[in-house]
C-alpha cells in the first residue's frame, strides 16, 4: 500500500523547498509514495530530501522531463510510474536507477526507446504506449 496525497493542498506539495512535514510523517523506509494527479509541470525540489523509497508514482501529471538532481538521490527506486504525462523520450536520469525493476511510461507520446533502458540490470517490466515509433537496439 502507498500513501496518496490527494488530501493535501497543491501548494503544500509543490511550493516548499523542504519535504512537507506531513509527508515525512507518512513515509517509512520502503513505503510507496503516490504523487499522482498533483498537477506537476516540474518536480518539487523537496523530492531530493526524501528518505529512501522503493516506489514513486508520478502518474497523471504534466511532466515532460525529470531533472537528474531530483531523482538521483532516489537511487533505490524499484518501481517508477510515469504514465499519463508528456514524456516524448525516456528521461536520461532513468539510467542511474540501477535497482529499477518496473518502469511504466504508458500513455506518453514516446518517440523512441533508448538503448540504456535495455541495460538496466534489474528491469523486468517495461510498460510503454503503442505510440512508440522506434526501438533502438532493443533486445527483449
Amino acid at each position: 500500500t502507498g500513501y496518496t496525497l490527494d488530501f493535501l493542498d497543491h501548494e503544500d506539495i509543490s511550493e516548499e523547498l523542504r519535504v512537507p512535514q506531513r509527508i515525512l510523517k507518512m513515509i517509512e523506509h520502503g513505503t510507496p509514495l503516490v504523487l499522482s494527479s498533483c498537477g506537476f509541470i516540474s518536480l518539487p525540489n523537496w523530492l531530493r530530501s526524501l528518505p529512501p523509497i522503493t516506489v514513486l508514482d508520478l502518474s497523471r501529471n504534466h511532466l515532460s522531463e525529470l531533472p537528474a538532481d531530483v531523482l538521483t538521490p532516489l537511487r533505490n527506486l524499484q518501481r517508477l510510474v510515469l504514465c499519463h504525462n508528456n514524456f516524448s523520450r525516456v528521461p536520461a536520469v532513468v539510467r542511474k536507477l540501477i535497482h529499477l525493476q518496473h518502469l511504466d511510461l504508458s500513455r506518453n507520446p514516446l518517440e523512441k526507446l533508448p538503448h540504456f533502458v535495455n541495460e538496466l540490470p534489474n528491469l523486468r517490466i517495461l510498460s510503454c504506449d503503442v505510440r512508440l515509433k522506434h526501438v533502438s537496439d532493443w533486445t527483449p
